[in-house]
């Protein structure tokens, strides 16, 4: 046998195979390069010197690969040399026995040396050594103790198929994941159990049939339960046919359920948060504009004393005007301007007063489940009562207004092995359960997606705002629903060990006041309205446009010894100083200084946590007057110690 066999460089253009004889050369593998037909051309010194050690006689060039590789092996080496003939690069796992030798395992790849016309030129075959197999040349799930040891105690399903798709064998991972004993299931057309939409796909993906020997594919497909739900699971399977201590095909498949709910979860989430950020914009300038009608309506109210016709007209019109500003606080629940202002409450008045607020004088009947002693939450109430009123919205349309609405809640434990994604701990779980007609499964993936709507009417912000309020509650709300058999909606929102305030008795004090106030606002409507509308109150109100000119009238006010009593200021001003700026500055002028901050549109925390951020006191726009009146009294009021 020739170590050194050569071949003629071909004249134009066909540098590749110069290069590729030498890379072949200093090579550590077996080198073989073929021609496209199958015969061979030249081999390197590593290739005769293994050659030479497990054949009794020598290889030369023009042999095929059945006088070079031993027969049980040449079926692979054709089937992949065929594929890499046509330009496909191959690799496979082969092992086998020569004669006289111990059997190993080999790494097998196969290059195609391509023209710059596009041609097979010739076929590189490299075969690398990777140790020795078991001894007797057994299966190694019935003789290799480590490798059974490592399959049955595996969290992903291990299963050999034979040639036609039956199962042979399947680890003890499956009846965890699928409720099955493995030995139920051997035997099997492996698809029966996929889901039917998915078998095609699934066939087309793996090519079962095509797959080249050594050669893997994955797919991604849904398989049933044996309680009969879906599952999904991805499967990385490898055709080892050629292998005779497995001939078969092996698949190592992962439930990977949760984890697509948990990224779908996230996915929504992102489509949300961008969302929010032009949904915040557009309501701020909208309750800017509410505001002024709204006071100006109170103005005209006021005018309108002894006219009584005209001021119920005018309440109405002020009424029309809040229910637009709960539009509004739908939109900012999904801007960073949607934080909870939080105080602890018990949820059971909570979710009686939510649902019988929806439901009265409907045809629904309603039952209530509420465990005693519910744990308290730290929430804001407002936004949970808006939750649940948007789901029983939800479930009065499903029902047509007939049928049964059933709200349960009760303490529960979250386990860190939890799929939800919360935190481990204390919850208080809701649950909203309808007899309507279900929501089929087409529709939802896009259940919450906010303005996404199956009514003829409606804004499409309502379970879109549900899910929204939850997250920044922390909490999680997801949905169980069949077709023809209802819906339920579960909530889990976290447990407080705090005890709820009990709100003070309302009394019916005036809200008339004395002395001057001092108002920013960038809105010249909103400066003058709520100037009048302030005075009616009993206050003299100096107005300024921005942070800077605030600051200049205060301190004069400072050098008169006729300091404001308090100071309203804006939040944000477009290209100017904005009231958190201003009151920073105010403080170091006056450390006393009381400041109310307003603003139609806020980041995650100030409104909510105003307090933390220098303000005494705070109200969201649209505002009645009174609200603010309100505000201004408590903030004027002698302090008293902290609960």
């Amino acid at each position: 046998m020739s170590s050194n066999s050569t071949i003629t460089d071909p004249p134009n253009g066909a540098s590749e195979l110069a290069r590729q004889r030498a890379a072949v050369l200093a090579a550590k593998t077996c080198s073989f390069l073929f021609d496209p037909e199958g015969r061979l051309r030249w081999f390197n010194p590593v290739a005769a010197a293994w050659v030479q050690r497990y054949f009794d006689h020598p290889i030369e060039e023009g042999h095929e690969l059945d006088a070079i590789f031993p027969a049980e092996a040449v079926p692979a080496f054709r089937e992949n040399f065929k594929t890499a003939a046509a330009g496909t690069h191959c690799r496979f796992d082969c092992s086998f026995l020569y004669e006289g030798a111990e059997q190993r395992r080999y790494h097998v790849r196969i290059t195609p040396l391509i023209s710059d016309g596009g041609a097979t030129e010739a076929v590189l075959i490299e075969v690398a050594d990777v140790g020795p197999r078991t001894a007797g040349g057994r299966s190694l799930w019935q003789n290799d103790e480590l490798f059974r040891s490592l399959v049955q105690n595996s969290s992903d399903v291990v299963t050999v198929l034979d040639a036609t798709g039956h199962i042979r064998y399947m680890s003890p991972a499956v009846e965890q994941i699928l409720g099955f004993p493995g030995e139920s299931l051997v035997g099997m057309d492996a698809l029966k159990l996929v889901h039917p939409d998915d078998v095609h796909r699934l066939n087309h993906e793996f090519h079962m049939r095509d797959l080249g020997a050594g050669m893997r594919a994955s797919c991604t497909y849904r398989v049933q339960h044996a309680d009969g739900s879906w599952l999904t699971m991805e499967s990385i399977a490898s055709n080892m046919l050629h292998m005779p201590e497995v001939a078969g095909f092996v698949l190592n498949t992962r439930d990977i359920t949760e984890r697509q709910r948990h990224a779908a979860e996230m996915h929504r989430a992102a489509r949300l948060e961008s969302l929010g950020v032009l949904a915040g914009g557009i309501a701020h300038d909208f309750n800017n504009i509410l505001l002024a009608i709204i006071g100006n309506l109170s103005l005209a109210r006021l005018s309108a004393n002894g006219h009584e016709e005209l001021q119920g007209r005018l309440r109405d019109a002020e009424k029309a005007s809040l229910r637009a500003r709960d539009l509004t606080q739908q939109l900012l629940t999904f801007s960073k301007g949607g934080a909870p202002i939080r105080n602890t409450h018990h949820l059971a008045e909570i979710i009686r007063d939510s649902i019988e607020f929806v439901l009265h004088g409907c045809g629904t009947e309603t039952k209530f489940e509420l465990e005693e002693g519910l744990w308290p939450v730290e929430a804001d109430a407002g936004q949970i009562s808006q939750v649940l009123n948007n789901l029983a919205i939800n479930a009065l349309h499903a029902m047509d207004g007939a049928g049964t609405l059933t709200v349960r809640a009760r303490n529960a434990h979250v386990p860190a092995e939890d799929s939800t994604g919360l935190c481990p701990g204390r919850y208080v779980r809701i649950e909203v359960a309808d007899t309507g007609t279900g929501i089929p499964p087409e529709i939802l993936p896009r259940l919450f997606e906010p303005f996404f709507t199956t009514k003829t009417s409606g804004s499409g912000l309502g379970l879109a705002t549900a899910y929204s309020i939850v997250r920044q509650h922390e909490g999680h709300i997801e949905v169980d629903t069949h077709e023809g058999a209802g819906t339920t909606f579960i909530l889990h929102l976290p447990a407080s060990d705090r005890k709820p305030v009990p709100d003070p008795d309302e009394t019916q004090e005036s809200l008339i006041g004395s002395g001057s106030l001092l108002l920013m606002d960038d809105d010249e409507d909103i400066r003058r309205t709520v100037s009048e509308l302030l005075e009616t109150f009993g206050y003299k109100v100096t107005t300024a446009i921005d942070g800077r000119e605030l600051l200049e009238k205060y301190a004069n006010s400072l050098k008169t010894g006729d300091p404001f009593r308090v100071v309203i200021m804006d939040l944000t001003v477009p290209g100017g100083m904005g009231g958190y700026e201003a009151t920073q500055r105010l403080r170091q002028i006056d450390p006393g200084v009381k400041t109310i901050v307003s603003s139609g549109y806020s980041n995650d925390t100030l409104m909510a946590e105003f307090r933390q951020h220098g303000f005494d006191g705070m109200v969201a726009k649209p505002y009645k007057t009174e609200a603010l009146a309100r505000v201004i009294r408590d903030v004027l009021a002698p302090k008293q110690a902290a609960p």
